[in-house]
């Protein structure tokens, strides 16, 4: 009787604890990245090395950013530094995809906390959630 109580507790215990994920991430949900594009400007947002523009009519009809490499350098879009709560959970989603390219990867994140995505053929929604560091270094 005492262990089917024990696991019944964890059972409430994790639906609470998503419940409250769940209400945390619909309450306080917030897009704090700039436009990528034509709805309000590409603004916000710098090209870091090679080659990269921003398309229109991309996924959705919405403009999007775009990199181009050769296989042996780095490209990406930067922001300015974001003003991230220390020790405050974040979910960063995007949607991305490869064109006319042979391997590659898109990193996504901040540069301290990121992660690798291999985007296919068509459009895909990626994303993580991260923990941002207790020093308050968001950059």
């Amino acid at each position: 009787m005492k262990r089917r109580k024990t696991i019944g507790s964890i059972r409430l215990r994790i639906a609470a604890a998503l419940l409250g994920v769940l209400l945390a991430q619909t309450i306080l949900a917030q897009d704090l990245l700039p436009d990528t594009g034509n709805e309000r400007g590409d603004k916000g947002w710098r090209l870091v090395g090679g080659k990269g523009s921003q398309i229109a009519g991309a996924h959705e009809g919405k403009s999007a950013l775009q990199v181009q490499g050769n296989g042996r350098d780095s490209t990406y879009w930067r922001t300015a530094p974001l003003d991230l709560k220390a020790q405050s959970l974040y979910r960063l989603s995007f949607v991305a995809r490869k064109e006319h390219a042979e391997g590659g990867v898109a990193m996504a994140g901040l540069s301290r906390i990121n992660r690798d995505f291999i985007p296919g053929d068509s459009w895909d929604r990626f994303g993580f959630v991260f923990d941002t560091p207790a020093d308050g270094s968001n950059d």
